[in-house]
């Protein structure tokens, strides 16, 4: 996806029944885009390598084709979707179950504030707010139900990512959308929204940070 912010977990969900690997950025791309000079010249030497292989191919073409911009780009495997989702809908479920205690509220607010993000300031890197929230409420189920997404991420679902850049270097991936002011009446329509219950858990949390 030659295109800005689609290495999101909702963008590979929603088309994970008809697409094996996508690779794409978290972050917004510079006006240059990919370097099709450099991929196809590769491709055109073993025509025969795979789809992962390419997908690795790009990412690491993408970003070496880079010097100065702040730049991010991932290859995943979309046959993993389906674990990475029930991670988040478990993830989803027990942070909704914590919003009644101050201290997750405060933890989940922090974390969201940590992350990672990128031009959109809605996305944020799911790995890296996970390990935020992990870190901070250590050896609680929060904690193991964070882990558990990281692991979906990291070992399987991300094939390999890479950034350039200071700003990015908290990247892993993959985001995720997390506003900070309203959830979009169209993120309920998303396959993603509807396995998962995050956007329940979005709706539950905004309106429990504002009520306090």
């Amino acid at each position: 996806m030659d295109a800005c912010l689609m290495s999101m977990a909702e963008v590979g969900y929603q088309i994970n029944d008809s697409t094996a690997f996508t690779v794409g950025s978290e972050e917004t791309e510079p006006l240059e885009g990919w370097p099709y000079d450099t991929i196809l010249t590769a491709l055109v030497k073993k025509p025969a390598m795979t789809a992962k292989d390419l997908s690795t191919l790009i990412v690491k073409k993408y970003i070496a084709s880079y010097s100065r911009d702040a730049v991010t780009q991932s290859a995943c495997d979309l046959s993993k979707a389906g674990a990475l989702a029930a991670a988040v809908a478990n993830l989803a479920k027990t942070l909704k179950a914590g919003l009644a205690d101050s201290t997750t509220r405060q933890r989940i607010l922090t974390a969201r504030t940590q992350a990672q993000t990128y031009e959109v300031r809605d996305n944020i890197d799911l790995a890296d707010f996970c390990s935020l929230l992990a870190k901070a409420a250590s050896g609680s189920e929060i904690a193991k139900r964070c882990q558990d997404v990281i692991q979906a991420v990291q070992s399987g679902y991300v094939v390999t990512s890479g950034y350039k850049g200071a700003a990015m270097k908290n990247s892993r991936g993959a985001a995720i959308y997390f506003p900070t002011s309203t959830v979009s009446p169209l993120y309920a329509g998303l396959d993603f929204s509807k396995k998962t219950g995050w956007g329940s858990f979005l709706k539950a949390y905004l309106a429990a940070v504002r009520s306090r």
